[in-house]
């Protein structure tokens, strides 16, 4: 199905606001915000994000970066320790899908990487993109791609 005029409208604004700063989007989390990257990676063995270096200190997947371009969120570091976190609510998928106006069924195709043997998630040739690009914008392009694909054909 087709989206319709109003999620391509937002999907467009998501997909330009990864564009714009790669280092917010990865696919392996839903978001997360962290004051001290560099302590935070070192006490929890976590470098993904320690890796990206987001210039705010926040990076998540398509569906993170639909609630922060949204404004549906609003940070709330907790104290974990010595260090601040911010973590992205668990509902983060139903939020984003609502926000877009998808279904559970169509967020899927945009919120989970695919896998070899099922049709959930991205298509297999963008999810063997995405694992395979070397770099954080080539991964942003990835997205870009997958985006622009499920404009055009629903898939």
């Amino acid at each position: 199905m087709i989206p319709k005029a109003a999620t391509i409208k937002k999907l467009r604004k998501v997909q330009e606001y990864i564009v714009m700063e790669p280092r917010r989007f990865d696919m392996n989390f839903w978001g997360m915000a962290v004051r001290d990257i560099d302590a935070f990676a070192k006490e929890y063995h976590f470098s993904d994000l320690a890796d990206l270096r987001p210039p705010c200190g926040t990076a998540g997947c398509l569906a993170g970066n639909a609630l922060v371009v949204a404004k549906l969120i609003k940070p709330k570091y907790r104290t974990d320790d010595k260090l601040e976190v911010f973590e992205f609510p668990d509902d983060t998928p139903q939020i984003a899908a609502k926000w877009l106006g998808i279904d559970e069924a169509e967020a899927a195709k945009l919120f989970y990487l695919g896998g070899d043997t099922d049709d959930l998630g991205w298509p297999h040739e963008f999810t063997e993109k995405y694992d395979q690009a070397e770099t954080l914008r080539k991964r942003a392009k990835v997205l870009s791609q997958r985006i622009d694909h499920y404009i055009q054909t629903g898939e």
